[in-house]
């Protein structure tokens, strides 16, 4: 699967999304909302459906997306969050549009009251703001850039390449899309920022080998350093002041050669003697600790490298697991000393958490979700799984925790069942086993195991289900997934 790069939407999108918005969010009222970041917006409706509008300015490509995934809300609002809640909660919606080939407009109303939320989908500033009656002016999501861009270029022309689909089909595959689309955007943040690490240390050990090679030569010269200071013992009476250099025999070697030494002029003939013992001291006593520090410089160099190189290597095709890998790889450079820098450069959002799980959809079109390792087991299982929600384990091995989420009152399908059953046994230590067991249960039967490490858990109420290993279904469930993610 090749990941595009995140650009705006086309004009045959942009008006899909907003007819589509348009007719699921008409006629109910914003009862909450919440600013998971300077910006994002996150709003809660009214209403049995429980997905939220999430929308998010965040890179190339600006985002308005139901889903039943966000990220973690601040606890206390700051000033502009308040004012946004003062602006649009309580306030109905009336329908979606795409205005002047530039912008979505949600038009709002609370009696005879009418506002806008506007979303600036081209030209450079990318912004979100709500205006209309009772409010003395414009309240922008960004203040640091106009609310609205009238003089942008319109956006592309195109069709929307998935016409056939119903408003909730379309918005779903549109949210599976745009969370591949992020997951391709964290992994080139994470790739590039470890990379620049990587190189910047290299360059560092590459000045320090540098010093130390100049150190370890003179270390292994310290005797003769020793010599010269001999020769120069036999002349010392020979040595003019202001002298540059003198000739002595070097009696040590066997032929007795006469050697020109270097002298400092601004020294005397003792003090010139006593500057080559110095030196030799200096260099011999310090060689151990001059060979050692060179070994270690040289191997954290050949670990950079092997660094840089296995960076290299990997594949944007895949970003959750290349982004998992990626994680992997900085936890190998923070061992050996790689560190990123504590203060991030002003005007830059940290790349966002990758999520801990693993999004895929059965053959009715129900979310699974899979576990991506041992900590991102128990953050899915006590942190984004409810109590009602399905919960699945490939039964006496290790292996993903996976998640059906359901709604309140309602049991997953049985080929749901079957398809969560297949990822459990696929991600565990089972995989490749014909046949195996895969437990389940409600996640309110789950708890943790006390003072044992992440994802290890107790099961209570739980069933087994047996299972013939089907190679087609999972081949079907990653179909599927990559399908509604292009």
């Amino acid at each position: 699967m090749n990941l595009p790069r995140r650009a705006r939407p086309s004009l045959g999108t942009a008006q899909r999304l907003a007819t589509s918005l348009g007719n699921t969010l008409s006629g109910r009222a914003i009862d909450r909302l919440w600013r998971p970041a300077h910006d994002q917006l996150l709003l809660r409706f009214s209403g049995r459906d429980k997905r939220r509008l999430w929308i998010d300015l965040d890179g190339d490509r600006p985002r308005w997306t139901l889903t039943m995934e966000w990220p973690e809300n601040p606890d206390r609002p700051d000033d502009q969050t308040l004012r946004l809640r003062g602006g649009l909660e309580g306030w109905r919606v009336e329908g979606v549009e795409l205005v002047n080939e530039r912008a979505l407009e949600m038009r709002l109303s609370r009696g005879e009251g009418r506002r806008t939320l506007r979303l600036q989908l081209a030209g450079r500033y990318l912004n979100t703001s709500v205006r209309g009656d009772g409010l003395d002016d414009t309240i922008a999501l960004l203040r640091d850039r106009p609310a609205v861009d009238e003089d942008s270029p319109p956006l592309r022309p195109g069709e929307d390449p998935e016409s056939a689909l119903d408003d909730d089909g379309w918005l779903r595959a549109a949210e599976v899309r745009w969370r591949t689309e992020a997951a391709w955007l964290a992994f080139v943040r994470e790739q590039t920022d470890l990379r620049r690490l990587a190189r910047d240390a290299l360059k560092k050990v590459k000045r320090a080998l540098m010093k130390i090679g100049r150190d370890l030569e003179r270390a292994q010269g310290a005797e003769e350093n020793r010599r010269r200071g001999d020769m120069l013992k036999t002349v010392l009476g020979r040595i003019a002041p202001g002298a540059t250099e003198i000739e002595a025999i070097d009696y040590s070697a066997p032929d007795c050669p006469t050697v020109r030494i270097e002298l400092d002029p601004s020294m005397d003939a003792v003090s010139n003697m006593k500057r080559y013992y110095r030196l030799y001291r200096r260099f011999n006593d310090a060689r151990s600790d001059i060979e050692a520090r060179h070994a270690q410089s040289k191997e954290r160099h050949d670990q950079l490298e092997a660094l840089l190189e296995k960076l290299s290597g990997i594949d944007s095709d895949t970003p959750d697991t290349s982004l998992a890998r990626l994680q992997e790889l900085r936890e190998e450079a923070r061992r050996f000393g790689v560190r990123a820098r504590t203060a991030q450069r002003a005007g830059r959002r940290a790349a966002p958490a990758a999520l801990p799980y693993r999004t895929f959809l059965s053959a009715h079109g129900e979310r699974i979700l899979v576990g991506r390792s041992a900590k991102h087991n128990d953050a899915l299982t006590f942190r984004v799984a409810r109590g009602r929600d399905l919960w699945l384990h490939a039964r006496d091995v290790s292996g993903s925790h996976v998640v059906i989420p359901l709604e309140r009152g309602a049991e997953p399908s049985h080929e749901t069942l079957l398809d969560a059953a297949h990822l459990a046994l696929h991600f565990s230590q089972a995989r490749g086993e014909p046949a195996g067991d895969v437990q389940w249960t409600h996640r309110k039967h789950i708890r943790r195991v006390s003072g044992a490490g992440p994802g290890r858990v107790t099961v209570a109420n739980s069933r087994t289900i047996r299972i013939t290993f089907d190679p087609e279904r999972l081949e079907q469930l990653y179909g599927r997934d990559e399908v509604r993610e292009q």
